[in-house]
Formats: structure tokens, sequence, C-alpha cells
């Protein structure tokens, strides 16, 4: 995969989202999917993002394992972000997609599900949903649901206000939230946090029964679940690469072999 020039062409042309790598077929009698989307800079990828893969996957797993339908990861790689301002030059995005190259081909090996690749553009959700169903409703599948993975913390910003004014949430976000699912993981949002999940768990019912900033029917597309693997709520990409300006080691254990090889390699976050 030629990620420079890919980069290139779709930064350079008028394109908002474009498929461009997908796994080994796996498992394809199956012709319904649910698509699996993590949306992220990866910068780089880690196993927080993997946690949440493997979490979404099981979850999705015990509900459909009597019915013909399959999960597929989209990794949506993000050349725009609403909130971060980040070094715009076709060797960064480079290194990162050929990460994600890494990492799809790492999730499509170890847990048989395929992977696909997706570059967007679009920095708000309805538009990044409206984008993707366009593009697969040019593929010959059958799309059950797309189901949007984040963390808490993310969760908290596809609800904040500040970012649909003059509309409301609702008036911004209804047709998204109808048409999707969220998959949020618990994070580790505080050390003196004794009731993290309860704390979290609780924001959905005041920004819905209290505040009304979100209809209480959207609960019912919002998959809340407790992280089962702890030691990963507090993994994030910024930490990692300040390990690595650090000198220090212990950011390996935070990515897979293959993404660790690459970093070394490249001599990739040295001196941030």
């Amino acid at each position: 995969m030629n990620s420079k020039l890919i980069l290139k062409e779709f930064i350079d042309s008028n394109v908002l989202f474009k498929l461009i790598y997908k796994t080994n077929v796996m498992n394809n009698q199956l012709l319904v999917k649910n698509i699996l989307i993590l949306d992220s800079s990866f910068n780089p990828p880690h196993k927080a993002h993997l946690s949440l893969i493997n979490n979404s996957i099981n979850y999705y797993n015990t509900k459909i394992h009597k019915e013909k339908i399959e999960n597929e990861v989209l990794l949506l790689f993000s050349t725009n972000n609403a909130d971060k301002k980040f070094d715009n030059t076709i060797e960064d995005f480079s290194n990162r997609l050929n990460m994600v190259k890494l990492f799809a081909d790492y999730i499509n090996v170890y847990s048989g599900n395929n992977v696909r690749i997706g570059l967007t553009k679009n920095a708000k959700f309805i538009n990044k949903y409206n984008s993707i169903k366009e593009e697969f409703s040019s593929l010959k599948t059958d799309i059950n649901k797309f189901i949007f993975l984040m963390g808490f913390d993310t969760l908290i910003r596809v609800f904040d206000s500040k970012y649909y004014k003059p509309l409301t949430v609702e008036e911004s976000l209804d047709e998204f939230i109808r048409n999707s699912r969220l998959f949020v993981l618990t994070r580790k949002m505080n050390e003196n946090d004794r009731d993290s999940y309860g704390l979290q768990t609780g924001y959905l019912d005041r920004i819905s029964r209290t505040e009304k900033i979100i209809p209480i029917d959207w609960l019912s597309h919002i998959d809340l679940i407790e992280n089962s693997e702890k030691e990963m709520t507090s993994v994030s990409s910024s930490d990692i690469r300040k390990r690595i300006g650090l000198n220090e080691d212990d950011w390996q254990f935070h990515v897979v072999d293959s993404i660790r090889d690459y970093i070394i390699e490249r001599g990739l976050y040295r001196g941030r």
C-alpha cells in the first residue's frame, strides 16, 4: 500500500470519505453485517483501541449468534479533527496510516473479523455517518447497523452542545442516533473516582432525564459497557508519545508488536 500517494490524492480531492484497504476475507458467506466503526487519529494505534474493538466484537457476537450477521471492523482514520491540531504533513499521516494497516492486519488475524480502513475529512459524527452510509450502499452488502465505538470521554464530546450551536444537540444528532448505535466503554476518568462506572452511567441519566439535553429514547441506541480490561482504561496516544519522548520503555507494552517495531525502526515521536 503506497500510503503517501493514497493520502495525497485523498487530501487534494473533494472526496470526504474513502475506503482504501480491506483485509483478507475470513467469513464471506454472511452478507448481512454490523459495521463496527473506530474513529481516531491513530497517533499511534494502541491496545486501548484494541480493547474497545475486542469488547465490542464480544458484546455483539452474543447478540447475533443465532442470526446470520457478522461483525466487520472499520478503522476510520481522520485527517481532520474538531478538537486537535496536529502536523498536517504527508509524512506524518503516512506513518500513521502505515500503522493503521499493521493494526488492521493484527485485528484480522487474531479476531477472525474482516477489517477495512477508511479515510475521512468529516469532523462531525452526523457527516461521518452519512458519508459512510453512502459509500457502503454502493457495496453488495446488507448493513444491519453502523456502530460507532468510543470511550466515555468521546461520548461527552458527542453530546456537548457547543459543537452544534445554534442548533440543539437533539436537532443536530437525531437522525444519526436513531439510525446507528454507540458502543461506549467506560474509562478511568480520575484517580480519586471510587465509583467511576457509576458516575459515567449517571451521566446518561442526567443529560436525558434531568437536563433533557437528549431524548430518553436515545438511550436505547447506546450500549454503555464496563471495560473488562481495567489496565487499558488509562492508555492514550498522547501518553505513549510522551513516554517515547522521555526515552522511557514501558510504552512498548501498550502497542502491538508490529506497531512497536515500526515506531522504533523509524524513530517516531523522539524529541517531542
